[in-house]
C-alpha cells in the first residue's frame, strides 16, 4: 500500500517488508526525519528467512506459551509481598535496558518472560500489593485477569450491535444489574436502551 502511495522507494527493493519496517519508514516519511528513514532503509531487505516467519502464532504454540505465561503470573501472585510496593530505581534506569533497535524476529517466551524479570520488574510499582494503598483501589483481581484474557481472544469492537450483538446485549444486561444492585429505578434504563438499540446495524 505505501508503495503505491509513494511513500516508499521502488517496489523491486521492497516488494515483501515487515509490517514493523513498513510503518516505521511511513511514520519517517510523515514526519521527515532523515535519520530514521535512512535506518530503516538500510534494514530494508532483511534475511529471507524472516520475511518467511511473518504471521500470528501457531495455536499448538500458543498453548504451551499460554501455560507458561499462567504459571509466571500464578507464581507472581504468590509471592507478589516479597516484593518492595514502590521501586528503588532512579529515571532512565529502565530506558537503558532494553536493545536501542527493534528486533526483526521473535523470541521464545523464555526469553521474553526472562526479560520482563531483568528489565520490567525492577521498575514496577506493585498495584496488586497488599501493602499498596495509594490513588484506586487494587483492580486486577485473578477473575478479573482471566476474563481480560478472554476478551483478548475475541478482539471485539463492539461500536454496533452488528459487531457483535454479544457484546451489546450482554452489555444492557450487566447495566441492569449494576442499576439494580444500586437500587437505581428501573425506568433510568430507558433512555439507554433506545439509545444502544439505535445502533443496530439493518441491511
Amino acid at each position: 500500500m505505501l508503495v503505491t502511495l509513494g511513500f516508499l522507494p521502488a517496489a523491486d527493493k521492497m516488494s515483501a517488508l515487515p509490517p514493523s519496517l513498513e510503518a516505521l519508514l511511513y511514520l519517517a516519511r510523515y514526519f521527515n526525519q532523515n535519520e530514521i528513514l535512512e535506518i530503516a532503509m538500510n534494514q530494508a531487505n532483511p534475511p529471507h528467512s524472516i520475511l518467511n516467519n511473518l504471521g500470528d502464532m501457531p495455536v499448538a504454540d500458543f498453548r504451551q506459551y499460554a501455560h507458561q505465561l499462567v504459571d509466571w503470573v500464578a507464581d507472581y501472585f504468590q509471592n507478589i509481598e516479597q516484593h518492595p510496593v514502590l521501586p528503588d530505581i532512579a529515571p532512565g534506569e529502565i530506558r537503558e535496558k532494553p536493545p536501542t533497535a527493534p528486533p526483526f524476529s521473535g523470541e521464545a517466551l523464555e526469553n521474553i518472560l526472562a526479560d520482563v524479570d531483568r528489565v520490567i520488574m525492577p521498575g514496577m510499582t506493585h498495584w496488586n500489593h497488599p501493602d499498596f494503598f495509594a490513588y484506586f483501589a487494587i483492580t486486577g483481581s485473578g477473575p478479573g485477569i482471566l476474563g481480560e484474557w478472554l476478551s483478548g481472544a475475541f478482539n471485539i469492537n463492539g461500536m454496533l450491535w452488528k459487531t457483535c450483538p454479544a457484546a451489546t446485549e450482554l452489555e444492557q444486561v450487566t447495566l441492569d444489574w449494576l442499576r439494580q444492585m444500586l437500587g437505581l429505578p428501573k425506568n433510568l434504563m430507558k433512555k439507554y436502551s433506545i439509545n444502544s438499540t439505535s445502533s443496530f446495524w439493518k441491511p
